[in-house]
C-alpha cells in the first residue's frame, strides 16, 4: 500500500510563463533538507515541498518564485545564445583538429581562404620554423639571453647602486 506524503506548501506555477526547465532548477535549490515533487496539470505545474529537516525551514514562496525567475532569463538567455555557443565550439574544436605541419586545405572549391588568412597562415609557419631553429639573432630586447647572464653583465652596476644607497643609509644613522 502506497503512503502519500502530505506537503507543507505547493505551489502553482504558469507554464506559459515558466518552463520546465527553470521550475526544475528552482526546485533543486530548495531540496536541502526538504521533499521537493513536481507535478504538471494542463496550465502549470504544481510544486509540492513537505519540509524534512525543521531545522532547515526558511523555505518561502517569495524566495522561490525569485530564483524561478533568476532560471527563467538563465533559461531564456541559454537558448537566445546556444547557435552562437555551438559555433564557438565547433571553431574551437576544428583548431584542434587542424595540423600546423599541414595546410588547410578547403572543403570545396568556394570556400577558398581569403588573402588576410594566407597571410596570417604563412607568418604562423615562419615563427614556428624560427622556434624550432632555435635562431635568436633578432631578440632587441634580450628575451633569449638566460637571466644569470644579462645579471652578471649589468650586476656590477646593479651592485654599485646598491653600494651607494646602503653607504648612504648607514653614514646618516651612524651621524645621529
Amino acid at each position: 500500500m502506497k503512503s502519500r506524503l502530505k506537503y507543507d506548501i505547493e505551489i502553482k506555477v504558469d507554464t506559459d510563463i515558466y518552463p520546465l526547465e527553470a521550475v526544475q532548477y528552482a526546485a533543486y535549490l530548495f531540496m536541502e533538507g526538504r521533499h521537493v515533487k513536481i507535478d504538471k496539470t494542463d496550465d502549470a505545474h504544481i510544486v509540492s515541498v513537505k519540509i524534512r529537516d525543521v531545522a532547515k525551514n526558511n523555505f518561502s514562496e517569495e524566495d522561490f518564485f525569485n530564483e524561478l525567475l533568476h532560471y527563467s532569463l538563465r533559461v531564456r538567455i541559454s537558448e537566445h545564445n546556444k547557435v552562437i555557443r555551438e559555433r564557438i565550439v565547433l571553431q574551437a574544436l576544428s583548431s584542434a583538429l587542424r595540423h600546423p605541419e599541414k595546410k588547410s586545405v578547403p572543403q570545396s572549391k568556394s570556400e577558398s581562404p581569403s588573402s588576410a588568412d594566407v597571410v596570417l597562415e604563412q607568418e604562423i609557419e615562419k615563427l614556428l620554423k624560427e622556434a624550432e631553429s632555435g635562431s635568436y639573432k633578432n631578440d632587441p630586447l634580450n628575451i633569449a639571453v638566460p637571466w644569470e647572464e644579462s645579471a652578471s653583465d649589468s650586476g656590477s652596476k646593479k651592485d654599485v647602486s646598491i653600494k651607494a644607497l646602503t653607504d648612504k643609509k648607514t653614514k646618516k644613522s651612524s651621524s645621529k
